[in-house]
């Protein structure tokens, strides 16, 4: 009966399997609104100066040019009794532990002791455990399902179950920054209030999605570092979903939303509005899958870049009004959703491409350089908004969220909340005309469905 199910709807996916598979989404979704506070802790509780911060913050990322690369060209070497990408779902404990470790820092230190602290800390976090988990996840994915509607349907729906999930969080964060982050205690016992419950549910996924012990997989050779550099020149598509991923993780890690509620709207609590207007959000995702019968992914990305863009201007004009940051987080938000959740698509569109070019598919190293991507962009946000309210004449201090600022900074606050993001959506939009690969996937698809069922030579132009 089970095999009739899968062969009458091979897309169907229990659900189950499907709410552990999201379970590390969820909880890695939540990490990253936290990580979004790290620098107003740092600024308005350790007393460093913004771009202090953000300088501390880029420099971690030298790291992960090594690390990331590395992380990718590992999975795609390793096979276990468990599987390839599922054993490295393990560091999924060391981000949590880093987490909380990051707002705990020494109170009574020096200076340099907070800088080494919080250098060290965030390099751990990202670019040793956060690196192997962007790293294993789409050959972890290819693993514990059947096909490509399954994947599909994995990453459409799984953006909703993830935004759900995290959504919680996302409403109840500033209420409780606001009334315990008063001090630095009250900053390492809140963290640690969600590190615990979070951390147990991102391991949902590897203790409850095996991957299949399929002789597809296990026949499958190690891929040597010279075959890895040779798809890194051959393959220039998976440097545009790198630098879709880049903007992304610049604009939400920014954390410029908690200086904006704080200084410009006058309220940090209502920043669970944002909470509110994520779940609004969810019903966009379900008309997006629908337009993917349409439109292609690149298409889809490129109409939500400038949804995104005419979302911030409503938020630019919004000031503190409330009804008008809603509308604007409504938009805006219904626009980085394609980026968000169809970004593994394109990774295994890339893996295809290197396959249909005669290259291991290496789906470990493709989805290594998004990661990259992603916390370098991360970084550069964290970076860019420490640098720029630096410049602005932003005052920091030690005592709470409370410090009064000069024009100047709000201003800069402004512009870091809407028109400085909006401008980087709209290049996005811009450079993703020359991405070609979504014209070429019909005819890979052919060729590799030919090449497996006649077991012909791979194509080579």
């Amino acid at each position: 009966m089970k095999e009739k199910t899968k062969q009458e709807n091979p897309g169907r996916v229990g659900a189950g399997k499907f709410w552990a598979w999201q379970s590390r989404g969820i909880s890695l979704a939540c990490e990253i609104m936290i990580l979004a506070y790290i620098t107003i802790y740092c600024t308005n509780t350790m007393g460093m100066t913004p771009g202090l911060v953000g300088g501390i913050l880029m420099a971690s990322k030298i790291f992960d040019g090594f690390t990331d690369l590395l992380a990718g060209y590992l999975i795609d070497r390793t096979n276990t009794k468990i599987g390839r990408g599922r054993p490295y779902e393990l560091a999924i404990i060391g981000v949590w532990i880093t987490t909380w470790l990051l707002f705990t820092m020494p109170e009574s230190g020096n200076m340099t002791i907070k800088c080494i602290w919080l250098f060290c800390m965030y390099t751990l976090n990202q670019s040793i455990f956060i690196t192997f988990l962007n790293a294993n996840s789409t050959v972890y994915m290819i693993r514990a399902f059947d096909n490509e509607q399954q994947y599909l349907k994995i990453n459409a729906f799984g953006g909703i179950a993830v935004t759900l999930g995290a959504v919680v969080v996302n409403t109840i964060l500033p209420l409780t920054v606001s009334r315990m982050a008063t001090s630095a205690q009250g900053w390492s016992k809140m963290i640690l209030y969600y590190s615990i419950p979070l951390l147990i549910i991102g391991l949902m996924r590897f203790l409850f999605v095996k991957e299949k012990n399929s002789a597809e997989f296990q026949s499958q050779t190690k891929v040597s570092m010279k075959e890895v550099f040779e798809v890194l020149k051959t393959n220039k598509f998976i440097y545009f979903v790198g630098l879709l991923l880049f903007v992304y993780n610049m604009i939400t890690n920014m954390g410029v939303a908690t200086y904006y509620f704080t200084y410009v709207v006058g309220n940090l609590e209502l920043a669970s509005f944002l909470g509110i207007i994520s779940v609004l959000v969810l019903f966009s995702m379900t008309l997006y899958t629908k337009l993917l019968k349409k439109w292609t992914v690149k298409q889809l990305i490129q109409r939500g870049c400038f949804l995104y863009a005419v979302g911030m201007i409503v938020y630019f004009f919004a000031g503190a009004n409330v009804p008008m940051i809603i509308i604007a987080g409504l938009i805006s938000g219904s626009g980085t959703l394609p980026i968000a959740y169809m970004n593994y698509q394109m990774i295994l569109d890339c893996a295809a491409y290197n396959e249909w070019k005669g290259h291991a598919r290496m789906e470990g190293t493709m989805t290594s350089i998004v990661g990259f991507a992603s916390k370098v962009g991360a970084a550069f946000g964290v970076g860019l908004l420490g640098i720029l309210l630096e410049v602005s004449g932003f005052v920091s201090g030690s005592d709470g969220l409370t410090i009064e600022q000069p024009d100047s900074a709000v201003w800069m606050i402004r512009l870091l909340m809407t028109l400085i993001p909006m401008a980087f959506y709209l290049l996005l939009a811009l450079v993703l005309r020359f991405y070609k690969l979504d014209d070429l996937m019909p005819q890979i698809r052919q060729d590799l469905e030919k090449k497996s069922s006649d077991n012909l030579e791979p194509v080579t132009e």
